[in-house]
């Protein structure tokens, strides 16, 4: 199997792993979206398919959703209300019950409970039904509302007793309140009890999060946006491809599928594939993100441009000092490490560094045109040492400093 059919065959895969999890997480969002009862929002009942029902006492809506237009309104004859821990005095209102005429006698009530954006509006109604009864001009005022049916308890119920005693002196035990009031009640702008309708617009949000990522997975699938940078390495070039397929087979697979072959580095890079000649690398060394806790490996590699190249994530340090040694292995000659010397000298003065490098490579050359045998160890004692001195380096001492990241 070649490279690109290997990086596409791996493409392949990850693209079957993402639409995959992408499915299951549109299935189970769809399942929270049913059972949080949203899918009520798109086709409300009209509440008067519930009058008849509502006067006879069935108390058997409970859960469905419906719409209404409210114009009639008695007072509210409960408040719900929120105060910081001892500052009782400081309460904030967040709900009021109002009762709304079912009938047109109005003699028969279903409690509309409202959240605090109704008051202005209810309470202006609940003036001008007021105003109807004592002097016979018509409401002028009307919101419609959507909502779910839930049940009053009878503390809610006795609550309306004491409002029609005291607006219209009349008492009533809990069971006979029930045959002038619903012990059912429309809660305003929910969808079940405990969720609000305005939830909608985050699990909107979350489809399309999931579209959008669905959409970018066949994009990037279909551009072949993994392998990409193999072939803009390349350059056009089926020589260079050639040679790059090659290295690729030949060389041993090390640590996150990274592999040093006699001319290049192939390795992952992000959520793409990519490539770095190995005559380019002056200065390699690793690299921990920590990010919330969550740690993520890298090898950093330094080019004569002095561009970063981060192969990564990868699996642990252990991964990223197999990789670098076998770099180091191939080119005994490079910088290796973040020692602070390495970091000075790469801030204040890299073309030193690339400078240094070449030298090192041209007397690596001369060493091996003289006959000095590599095959045992690395090329040169002092840059063995500096191996050493990377390869001792605690994980702690390299990875705060963050060297070259924010």
């Amino acid at each position: 199997m070649t490279l690109l059919e290997e990086l596409k065959r791996v493409e392949k895969k990850k693209f079957r792993t993402s639409v995959i999890i992408l499915v299951i997480l549109a299935v189970v969002l769809s399942g929270v979206v049913t059972y949080c009862g949203m899918f009520k929002l798109l086709k409300p009942n009209d509440f008067w398919k519930y009058s008849e029902r509502l006067m006879d006492g069935d108390d058997s809506m409970k859960g469905e959703f419906a719409k209404l237009k409210v114009d009639y309104l008695m007072d509210y004859y409960i408040q719900e209300y929120t105060y910081k821990e001892n500052q009782s005095y400081n309460k904030k209102v967040t709900t009021q019950y109002y009762l709304f005429p079912v009938d047109d006698q109005l003699s028969y009530y279903v409690t509309i409970i409202a959240p605090k954006m109704y008051f202005d509006d209810f309470d202006k109604i609940s003036e001008e039904t007021w105003d109807y009864i004592i002097n016979g001009t018509q409401p002028e005022t009307t919101v419609e509302v959507q909502g779910v049916f839930t049940e009053l308890t009878d503390e809610d119920l006795g609550y309306a007793a004491d409002y029609f005693e005291e607006a219209l002196g009349a008492q009533y035990s809990t069971e006979e309140i029930k045959n002038i009031v619903s012990p059912m009640a429309i809660k305003v702008d929910y969808t079940t009890d405990n969720v609000a309708a305005s939830a909608k617009y985050l699990f909107m949000v979350l489809y399309a999060a999931i579209l959008i990522m669905l959409i970018h997975q066949i994009i990037r699938y279909l551009t072949h946006a993994y392998s990409k940078p193999i072939i803009k390495a390349a350059g056009g070039s089926e020589q260079v491809l050639a040679e790059m397929n090659s290295d690729y087979m030949n060389a041993n697979e090390l640590a996150g599928s990274v592999r040093v072959g006699r001319k290049y580095i192939f390795g992952p890079k992000g959520r793409n594939y990519g490539v770095i000649e190995l005559a380019d690398v002056i200065w390699t060394y690793s690299y921990i993100y920590n990010n919330r806790g969550v740690k993520y490996y890298y090898v950093h590699i330094y080019n004569k441009a002095n561009k970063k190249v981060a192969f990564g994530p990868l699996r642990g340090v252990r991964s990223t000092d197999h990789i670098i040694e076998a770099i180091y292995k191939a080119k005994p000659y490079i910088y290796v490490g973040a020692s602070k010397e390495n970091k000075q000298l790469h801030k204040h003065d890299f073309a030193q560094m690339v400078n240094n490098v070449k030298a090192g490579e041209q007397q690596y050359a001369a060493n091996i045109a003289y006959g000095m045998d590599y095959t045992s160890g690395y090329a040169q004692p002092d840059m063995q040492d500096d191996y050493a001195q990377y390869n001792n380096q605690s994980e702690g001492n390299i990875n705060q400093e963050h060297f070259g990241d924010n």
